[in-house]
């Protein structure tokens, strides 16, 4: 099996070959079945990060969650190791969170999470606050791998939506 540093070179690479217009095709892919699994469950706390150009576009997907009334939380880093949750208003929330859309490097179908390589998520989601909150992993087709390894710290997602 190889690495979690050459799986994460292998993605890059993948995502160097790809125009920004076929990142937003798949990332338009992606929010349509990602509203359509809000239509069918019932959340009204979602924390969704503001994506880096080599993430599934959220801007749009935020906005849609809007129009639904749902409470949106974005995650912010305040330290080199450590993230909160901020609310619309830039305030800091500490309470439960429904459901937790993460992105990652890749993800394999049954829920393992690649992430950087700075833990940032594994330890915010770690918090016994966040135990019951789903986590849905979104990420792009070729970000689907059939393996990778994982360490005692590494959290699982409930949910992998992708664009195909």
């Amino acid at each position: 099996m190889k690495t979690k540093q050459e799986l994460r070179d292998f993605i890059n690479d993948t995502f160097s070959s790809i125009s920004p217009e076929e990142i937003e095709l798949k990332s338009c892919q992606i929010r349509s079945k990602i509203e359509h699994y809000f239509d069918i469950n019932t959340f009204t706390r979602v924390c969704i990060y503001e994506n880096y150009s080599d993430e599934v576009i959220t801007k749009n997907l935020i906005d849609s969650l809007r129009i639904k009334w749902l409470k949106i939380y974005t995650p912010q880093m305040i330290w080199e190791t450590e993230m909160i949750l901020i609310d619309e208003e830039y305030e800091h929330y500490e309470k439960e969170i429904d459901v937790f859309i993460v992105p990652g490097r890749a993800f394999t179908p049954d829920g393992k999470r690649l992430g950087r390589g700075r833990w940032y998520y594994d330890r915010f989601l770690s918090n016994k606050l966040y135990k019951k909150s789903r986590k849905i992993g979104i990420c792009f087709d070729f970000q689907i791998l059939e393996d990778i390894p994982v360490q005692k710290y590494d959290i699982l997602m409930n949910k992998i939506i992708r664009n195909d």
